[in-house]
């Protein structure tokens, strides 16, 4: 998981495979600022939480997304490095997309447990992504790092006409103590998450969107 990432996971202490240890860069004040350290956000556990349903077959719900893409909306990722090592490496991508609009990241750990929207998020909430210019993430107030469990990671990264509606994944799932929203992968979790990526927020009903979904491996 890695957030860091959710295995890029964002519990440090399981094998969830969520978002884990977050480096929020404070502001520079000269040319000599210092790197700041590490604050580790961790996610609530499943066993913390409500129940679920039984769990369904999650790498489907994301291929399914992206099934609905429109061919002629494209977005072109770079994944830095496509392995990355435990407790070592972090994620960097480079996002390109041929259309103006709002960008999101869903992140699927090794466990297949839960979703994470890793972006936007609490310290990146500007989302909005202009054609045809790179863009470059995490953001500097935001880092990922592998933490583990070895295993592999799924990335969704749509770009949408509109911006979306978080309040529909805030009641799935949301800790104080973490920067990223996140819903179960049961049938419940399944559900919103589609809806609340390929429904607009105004209108309630389905729009063109690009999207692509890739891989990430951690490793010890």
């Amino acid at each position: 998981s890695l957030p860091a990432i959710p295995a890029i996971s964002t519990s440090p202490q399981k094998p969830i495979n969520q978002p884990t240890q977050i480096t929020q860069s404070q502001t520079n004040t000269g040319s000599n600022a210092q790197i700041p350290p590490q604050v580790q956000n961790q996610s609530p556990s499943i066993e913390q939480s409500k129940p679920i349903d039984k769990p369904v077959a999650s790498i489907d719900t994301l291929r399914d997304i992206e099934n609905q893409r429109n061919p002629r909306k494209g977005i072109e990722v770079k994944i830095t490095k496509p392995t990355l090592k435990i407790n070592q490496d972090y994620l960097n991508l480079q996002v390109k997309s041929n259309q103006d609009g709002y960008l999101y990241i869903v992140l699927l750990g090794s466990d297949q447990k839960s979703f994470y929207l890793l972006y936007p998020n609490k310290l990146d909430k500007d989302n909005l992504i202009k054609a045809n210019v790179a863009q470059q993430l995490p953001g500097k107030n935001w880092q990922i790092k592998a933490v583990g469990p070895p295993g592999k990671n799924y990335l969704l990264l749509m770009v949408s006409e509109t911006p979306r509606d978080l309040s529909k994944l805030e009641v799935q799932g949301g800790d104080s103590n973490s920067p990223f929203l996140y819903s179960f992968a049961n049938i419940t979790g399944r559900t919103n998450l589609i809806s609340y990526l390929t429904n607009s927020r105004d209108q309630n009903q389905s729009e063109k969107f690009s999207a692509k979904l890739i891989s990430i491996n951690e490793v010890k």
